[in-house]
């Protein structure tokens, strides 16, 4: 009898096509990844009205992922999905003394500078020897058997383990702070690739030379959900991990109270708008696996990547004639000079361990509808279409402060 394990490992390939280890998992929440719709060529003859030949065709998988926002991990995806990525190491290193003051050996202690980086706790006793470090994913694990083991909470730096010797002094070293991360979309037209396993309850599928072909961030009155198509190059089966396995990072799926999203007329100030209802931002890289199939290869040898789209579409509360006005690019009516450009700037607050910043520089709004229906009120659906800003030399920018810094 199976049971339930459903996860998503990632990470981002060197060589395309060339399977590599997870740098973490996800508690994915649906994943329609899979193989591909028929596969096999099929030759309709003359001899008779059956069909009778068949043969290897063009073999792309392909299918969405979806999963909650996790701000101090959201931008590895973006990563994957943009291309580009700077980062600025903004963390040091302290020193903090410890004791194990009760009889059982226990450590007991708020570290005294957050965010704690993971995998950067080592435990010494005031030889030094080395005595126990945590994995990068909240477990103390001890060294050269030392017999400490326990937890740490990196947002917090509540650190518990057990089996120190009773009254004896420890140094703890670790990095504070975090990473500030950019993205941006990269020129080239073959996309970064990764490694993608799925858990599916009795196997493990895996997914090489994956490359993220779309991406939309959706923001209701709930979790804000990430959701992403993905091309691949070939799959396989493998071993189902167990669940101690599945390391997945400490974080905070992000609810829709901890978005913040800003609006203005472009080229002037952000202000934080208190009237957006629901949110749905999609940037499609429109990527194709098919057109990197070439002859002697029923595999992608490549994925190629087509042109950007970045949209977004929001639900207003209807207050005024401010959008409409905006829409117009007139105060009363249609101008000559066509729709007021926009400038947006969206904000998910994922606590002490990362946020992500995404600016949308220049936009227009081409589409808008206040439409009443009885008593009912009136709400507005507005869309907009980002454009390439050649002050800011981009379409968009994603700047996260993160703890992580996978490569």
């Amino acid at each position: 009898m199976s049971k339930i394990l459903r996860y998503l490992g990632i990470a981002k390939e060197s060589t395309y096509g060339t399977k590599v280890a997870p740098k973490f998992f996800i508690d994915q929440s649906s994943a329609g990844l899979d193989v591909p719709d028929s596969p096999e060529l099929i030759k309709p003859g003359g001899l008779t009205r059956f069909k009778r030949l068949h043969s290897p065709g063009m073999y792309v998988p392909s299918g969405p992922v979806e999963f909650v926002a996790d701000p101090p991990l959201l931008w590895y995806i973006l990563w994957l999905l943009l291309g580009s990525k700077t980062t600025t190491d903004n963390t040091s290193e302290i020193t903090d003394e410890l004791t194990a003051s009760d009889a059982d050996g226990i450590i007991d202690v708020t570290l005294a500078n957050t965010p704690v980086v993971p995998g950067t706790i080592i435990i010494e006793t005031d030889a030094p020897a080395q005595e126990a470090h945590d994995d990068g994913f909240g477990n103390i694990a001890q060294d050269n058997a030392s017999g400490i083991s326990g937890t740490i909470n990196y947002a917090t730096g509540a650190l518990y383990a057990t089996g120190a010797t009773a009254s004896h002094s420890y140094t703890t070293t670790y990095d504070e702070g975090t990473f500030e991360h950019i993205i941006t979309p990269d020129n080239d037209n073959i996309p970064l690739s990764a490694t993608l396993k799925l858990g599916k309850d009795v196997f493990m599928h895996t997914f090489v030379g994956c490359s993220f072909s779309q991406m939309t961030i959706t923001v209701e009155k709930e979790f804000v959900t990430i959701s992403t198509d993905v091309i691949a190059q070939k799959d396989e089966k493998e071993t189902l991990l167990t669940l101690s396995n599945v390391t997945i990072p400490q974080g905070y799926p992000t609810p829709f109270h901890k978005m913040t999203i800003k609006r203005i007329d472009y080229g002037d100030s952000l202000a934080v708008s208190t009237d957006v209802e629901s949110l749905t931002l999609t940037i499609n890289m429109n990527c194709s696996g098919e057109d990197g199939v070439t002859i002697g290869s029923r595999f992608p040898r490549k994925i190629w990547g087509g042109l950007m789209e970045v949209m977004l579409e929001m639900t207003l509360a209807f207050t005024a004639t401010d959008e409409l006005e905006n829409f117009w690019g007139g105060s009363s009516a249609p101008s000559a000079d066509g729709t007021t450009e926009q400038k947006y700037q969206i904000v998910l607050d994922g606590g002490a361990l990362g946020d992500i910043t995404i600016d949308l520089y220049k936009a227009i709004i081409n589409g808008l509808t206040t439409q009443p229906s009885g008593t009912d009120r009136i709400t507005q659906d507005l869309s907009a279409e980002i454009l390439y800003d050649a002050t800011e030399s981009a379409i968009l920018k994603a700047t996260c402060n993160s703890v992580y810094n996978y490569e």
